[in-house]
Parts: structure tokens; sequence; C-alpha cells
């Protein structure tokens, strides 16, 4: 009995390799608005590389409230154009990267230069507080080893648990 729940709960860590952990890519944004000088923006993208959708964003630019959700379109060959959006009408974020191989989604993509971007505060009278923004967009690794490393350490706890059985076995039939 304890040897088929040592075994189920060596199993255990596969089942955190789910496919939605799997189609998606969670990007670093670093990146600087050169208008006013010195305006930083940070946060991480979640996009589907099945579509190229974003399935979450958390991007801060100081002076707005946190964009949260958004979507990606091409724009050209090589380039990328990253909207979002923090829920406030009237308020958004354009990101345009420039990536080395053409195609106008992300489905693939393992990064790029920020060569380009605008926030705008107010789209109808057309204020736009911050532009020219430069940077970096960068696939940032996900924990995708730990379920492995974590079925392995219980797969060797598993043998040692039953190699020290069977020599306890041994010693007492002998």
């Amino acid at each position: 009995m304890k040897a088929k729940l040592l075994g189920l709960m060596a199993l255990v860590p596969l089942l955190c390799l789910s496919p939605a952990n799997a189609s998606t890519i969670k990007f670093d944004v670093d990146g600087t608005f050169t208008s006013p000088s010195g305006t930083s923006l940070v946060g991480t993208i979640t996009i589907d590389v099945a579509d190229g959708d974003i399935t979450a964003a958390d991007v801060a630019v100081p002076g707005f409230p946190d964009f949260t959700s958004g979507s990606v379109g091409g724009s050209g060959t090589g380039i990328v154009e990253i909207g979002l959006s923090n829920g406030i009408p009237d308020e958004a974020l354009f990101i345009v990267v420039s990536i080395a191989a053409g195609g106008h989604t992300l489905v693939g993509y393992d990064g790029g230069t920020i060569f380009n971007g605008t926030v705008y505060s107010d789209i109808l009278t057309g204020t736009v507080p911050d532009s020219g923004l430069t940077g970096s967009l960068t696939p940032a690794p996900l924990p995708a080893a730990l379920p492995l490393f974590a079925t392995g350490l219980g797969a060797l706890g598993l043998f040692g648990w039953r190699r020290k059985r069977r020599n306890t076995a041994a010693l007492s039939a002998a």
C-alpha cells in the first residue's frame, strides 16, 4: 500500500506540466521613454504562442495605473505592435518591437528591441505625455524544469525506499 502511495506521489509533479503552461510565454518588458527623459517602463506580458494573444499583463509606467491587458498586432515585416490597457477610457500604452525574423505574431518569438512606443493619456484630445520608448522585450524563463526536478527527486526517493525495504527484509530473514 505504501509503495503505491509513494508511486502516486512521485507522479504528482507531472500534473504541473499542464498544456496551458506550455502554450504561453512570459516576456519581461524593460525600457525608458526619451520624453520626458528617464521615465521607465517595467513589467511582464504573457502571450499565448498558439494565436499571439496577450493572456496576462502587468506593466507599470510612473503616473499611470498598471496596464493589465492588451493585444498584439503586426504593423510590418519584423515589427510587432503591443497595445496595452489599464481599464481607464482613453488611456493606452503602445509598444513597437522590432524582431529579427519577419512575421506579425509572437509565435516562436524569443525577444526583440523596443524601438518606439507611446503612452496616451487622452486619445481623444491627443495628449501624449510620454513618447519615444526604447528598451527590450525578452522571454522570462518559466520554472518548467522544477516539476521535472521534483519528479526525479521523487523517483530517487522511491528507489531508495525500496532498497532500504529490501535490505531490511533480507536482514530479518537472516
